[in-house]
């Protein structure tokens, strides 16, 4: 929401207001009936006065304010959210990873500058990484893994991924004898079972299973 330019701001405005908008491509406006829910991680009062965010929007949209404290001053919340993102990620690649007590002790002392999203790349990293069902303090290998992993998670984050995903499409394919086949056992649409396959230059055998 901070990060709206100007130009937005103004026809969000004028949609707060009127209650209507315009459909792309169309003549005339239409009623609305909504309820907006914004969320920004920027201080608005000091973008209104740097004149970067409308002071009119700003009231607009600071009907009911809520204020949500960094993951560093709820570290209650830490257990339950690693929990969240472990479940999450074991499904996401078909893993059964568990987190050994000294690594959960860890992720408690750390002060989370990069808040929630910095602990959920965190765990995606660790799971994807580890070589053993159970994680432990070495897959951490050093504190600047997890202090600086809002800046260095997600490049390598997409490096990891790619070359799992690529695993798993040869593995799959070793499994199956067509394309339909490996979809099933990957728990996605053949369309994009094709897609990563030409991704990961498997073109020729590609044509093998299609």
């Amino acid at each position: 929401m901070a990060d709206l330019p100007i130009n937005l701001q103004v026809k969000l405005l004028r949609v707060l207001q009127e209650r209507e908008v315009m459909r792309v491509g169309g003549i005339k406006y239409k009623k609305v009936d909504f309820r907006l829910i914004a969320a920004t991680n920027k201080d608005l009062e000091k973008l209104v006065k740097q004149n970067l965010f409308r002071e009119d929007l700003y009231y607009r949209l600071n009907v009911i304010p809520v204020f949500i404290p960094p993951l560093r001053d709820r570290k209650e919340d830490i257990v339950p959210l690693t929990m969240f993102f472990l479940n999450k990620f074991n499904k996401k690649y078909g893993l059964f990873k568990k987190l050994a007590p000294e690594v959960i002790q860890k992720l408690l002392q750390n002060d989370w500058p990069g808040n929630i999203r910095a602990l959920e790349n965190a765990i995606e990293r660790l799971i994807v990484t580890s070589d053993s069902t159970i994680i432990t303090l070495d897959d951490l290998r050093e504190k600047s893994d997890i202090d600086d992993a809002e800046e260095s998670a997600t490049k390598m984050l997409h490096e990891v991924i790619e070359e799992t995903e690529k695993k798993m499409m040869y593995q799959a394919l070793q499994q199956c004898k067509t394309t339909r086949e490996m979809a099933k056992i990957l728990g996605i649409s053949q369309s994009a079972v094709v897609k990563k396959m030409k991704k990961h230059g498997m073109t020729k055998l590609l044509e093998e299973v299609l």
